[in-house]
């Protein structure tokens, strides 16, 4: 069987630097796979290659057996959806008009219909807790509400690939751990999810396998328990990590082990 994301020897170069490097991922149904790691490492520039944003310099990024940046854009807005982190903030529109938006891509679907659009939507405003939200304009919103309409968005658009650029940084616990059982649940109703996370304990308790990047590289990809790795980790993050099992999740836990800075008394 075809992955629905295939990605080959992808690197990605821009103005003589090189962003990402020999990335080799394949990703299919039923998965929810998160991409970790510190800043600059090339997270993004991976879910950009993916969603068909960015053309690799080398390398290929198929999603179906196909090269996205090959799809005309409507066949591509109804394979995959993609989370931005720049979702924009000023969009004059009520939180309803636009999670209707994720319904564009159908609007010339002889199978889809007025009813069928209002009723993904309602699902959607359910799933991401914001009904009560839906006559609200979009820009009067907290960060955190922002985010959760955009999520809201990309479920309304009903691709059987999803894809996330940081769907939690701006949530309370408890909307995080809410949105990372709903993907969670995405992926287990047979859509492939891909979620660039900075919560690595979010990615060790939800996701079913982890890619580690650092420096445009994949350091480490598979199930948490196997990935997760003290000397790992403190090599990518350039802190002292120790990972340890959780209290009461079958995951394991990742702690900060910088030693904290006491007055004397």
């Amino acid at each position: 069987m075809i992955p629905r994301i295939s990605v080959r020897g992808a690197s990605y170069r821009v103005d003589g630097a090189t962003i990402v490097e020999g990335i080799d991922l394949d990703v299919g149904e039923l998965e929810f796979v998160s991409v970790v790691g510190p800043n600059g490492a090339g997270k993004t520039t991976l879910v950009r290659l993916i969603a068909g944003d960015l053309k690799p310099s080398a390398g290929s990024v198929m999603l179906g057996g196909i090269p996205p940046h090959d799809m005309r854009p409507g066949a591509l807005a109804l394979l995959r959806s993609v989370l931005r982190p720049d979702s924009g903030a000023g969009v004059p529109f009520t939180v309803r008009t636009v999670v209707t938006l994720g319904r564009h891509p159908y609007r010339k679907d002889p199978a889809n219909s007025a009813a069928r659009d209002s009723e993904v939507v309602d699902d959607a405003l359910a799933a991401t807790e914001i009904t009560h939200l839906a006559d609200r304009v979009f820009s009067t919103l907290s960060t955190g509400e922002r985010t959760r309409v955009a999520i809201a968005r990309v479920l309304a658009q009903d691709t059987p690939i999803v894809l996330l650029d940081e769907p939690t940084t701006a949530l309370d616990m408890g909307h995080q751990e809410a949105t990372m059982a709903l993907l969670h649940g995405v992926a287990r109703q047979g859509r492939t999810v891909v979620a660039v996370l900075h919560d690595v304990n979010a990615a060790a308790a939800y996701t079913d396998r982890i890619v580690v990047m650092d420096r445009g590289r994949v350091r480490a990809s598979g199930p948490p328990a196997e990935v997760l790795d003290d000397a790992l980790l403190s090599e990518v993050y350039r802190e002292p990590i120790r990972v340890v099992p959780h209290p009461f999740r079958p995951t394991p836990m990742v702690l900060a082990a910088r030693p904290v800075p006491r007055e004397e008394t």
